[in-house]
């Protein structure tokens, strides 16, 4: 908006020139719009000598010539009656100027300030000069037409609007420029500024998370060790390094996931791999009754029901040990040859054995060259006998005191008493100078037991 009086380049909303004062008639005020520029003028000369009325100064010749070569006529008597003015003037407060001597320079148009909170224009001169202080281009900000130049020097006392450095009244309630505090400007914080002040706050959440993020991680860790997930437990361990104990638990985890390992390999049978890694944790846990156990379940597969026997009961109450000791035990063979063994033939010569003793009784027949010939059965009570070849035969007997037969390979397994029969004080017996041979073994016999020999030699 073009102040019609000082042609001062002012905001679009204001409603007072920031220089002279003068009051913006809204458009719709049809008698003030409608005044025509030598009315205009006259106001504007008017409103000036209002304020030199005490100095008695009238319009120069010179000022009165400017006049008429704008207008074209010579300028109307100047009403120094208030009533005389028009009502735009005399609604306006009056404004007091500091007369000056006509301006030489354009900068003599500035504003000077004054000692005090008020600024005090100097004002220009009634024939209203065509020259203009140059302003920089304006930009629109927010809607508002504002100088490139202007800052922001201090707020209206009368109604608190920011005002510019150029401006000499309110552009909103008209009131001469009076001061008060400026507005605190905040600074712009720079880029490096800002840059710096980001990696500050990084590196601290960096030691707050190394402070803590280690410890919440170790207790999370062992919250998974107690509820059996090793694996993902170990992998947090290893990676906390030497924090508290991570190492030891990192190693222990390990250990349990080998142990799960075994496990199921011998819930699938294979006895073998599952022993290695029970060896390979030595006394961890119950690895060395996981041991035991594999070497019982392929002594078992091995039909060496004594040696899987033995393991059962050695693993203890390790899983199903004590039903799979049970199954070791075999039923109790008939009188008879159990079996053949390569040297077997029948001939000419009757073999006869009668057990009148309280002990079930087993034999196995040898060639004098070492041969095996057969195995034999005989339960308490009863008798066998077969025919064989003629030859020089010796007999290993073993004698049952439990009652417990584990298979042609263990016999009665450790519970018996094994040993050499002895037949007329020999070892070994001729069957080629006999035709028959029949052995009792008499009641009472063995009730004394006697030493046992290993048992691997029988």
């Amino acid at each position: 908006m073009i102040c019609p009086i000082c042609e001062t380049e002012n905001r679009d909303s204001a409603e007072f020139c920031s220089l002279c004062g003068n009051v913006f008639i809204d458009s719709t005020d049809t008698d003030i719009h409608s005044m025509p520029l030598e009315e205009i003028l006259q106001t504007a000369i008017a409103e000036e000598h209002i304020g030199k009325e005490a100095n008695q100064q009238p319009p120069s010749t010179k000022e009165g010539a400017a006049f008429t070569a704008a207008v074209g006529r010579e300028p109307a008597p100047i009403a120094t009656d208030a009533a005389a003015l028009p009502p735009a003037v005399r609604q306006a407060e009056p404004v007091s100027f500091t007369p000056t001597a006509a301006p030489t320079e354009p900068s003599q148009y500035a504003q000077t300030q004054q000692p005090g909170a008020s600024f005090v224009p100097a004002a220009p001169p009634p024939y209203m000069p065509a020259y203009q202080p140059a302003v920089s281009p304006t930009y629109r900000q927010q809607g508002q037409a504002v100088s490139s130049f202007s800052a922001v020097q201090g707020v209206c006392t009368n109604c608190g609007k920011p005002m510019l450095q150029n401006e000499s009244f309110c552009t909103r309630c008209g009131k001469p420029a009076a001061f008060g505090a400026a507005p605190i400007q905040k600074k712009r914080k720079t880029p490096v500024l800002i840059l710096l002040s980001a990696i500050a706050v990084l590196g601290v959440v960096a030691v707050i998370l190394a402070t803590m993020l280690p410890s919440v991680r170790y207790n999370k860790a062992l919250d998974m060790m107690d509820s059996g997930n090793y694996e993902e437990a170990y992998t947090i361990f290893n990676r906390l390094g030497d924090y508290q104990n991570a190492k030891d638990n990192a190693e222990i985890c390990t250990k349990y996931v080998l142990l799960e390992q075994a496990n199921a390999l011998l819930d699938s049978g294979e006895y073998q791999r599952a022993q290695e890694i029970f060896f390979e944790l030595d006394d961890f846990e119950n690895a060395p009754q996981g041991m035991l156990y594999c070497q019982a379940m392929l002594n078992y597969d091995q039909q060496q029901y004594w040696l899987a026997y033995s393991g059962f009961e050695q693993a203890g109450d390790y899983r199903d040990a004590a039903q799979r000791m049970e199954q070791c035990v075999q039923e109790m063979p008939e009188t008879g040859v159990l079996e053949h063994g390569y040297a077997w033939q029948e001939g000419s010569r009757r073999v006869e054995f009668i057990n009148q003793c309280s002990h079930n009784i087993a034999l196995r027949m040898y060639t004098d060259n070492g041969e095996y010939v057969c195995m034999i059965f005989v339960r308490v009570g009863e008798s066998v006998s077969f025919t064989c070849v003629e030859e020089i035969y010796s007999f290993n007997i073993a004698v049952d005191y439990e009652s417990k037969w584990f298979g042609t390979l263990d016999f009665f397994g450790d519970l018996g008493v094994y040993g050499h029969l002895e037949l007329d004080g020999a070892l070994t017996v001729n069957l080629i100078d006999y035709v028959s041979l029949s052995v009792t073994f008499p009641p009472g016999l063995f009730d004394d037991r006697p030493r046992s020999m290993d048992r691997s030699y029988f």
